[in-house]
């Protein structure tokens, strides 16, 4: 079993969920194209 985490802030982007969800799945396929199981945080 593995976990893949794309995480992104809600102070540095504003609080429009559709723009944050956007960023945290971009930031999630990042870790899987790195080969799964780890996380990446997008700023």
């Amino acid at each position: 079993m593995s976990a893949s985490l794309g995480v992104t802030f809600a102070s540095a982007r504003g609080n429009d969920y559709s723009n944050l969800y956007k960023i945290a799945e971009r930031a999630l396929y990042a870790t899987k194209a790195c080969g799964k199981n780890g996380f990446t945080f997008n700023e």
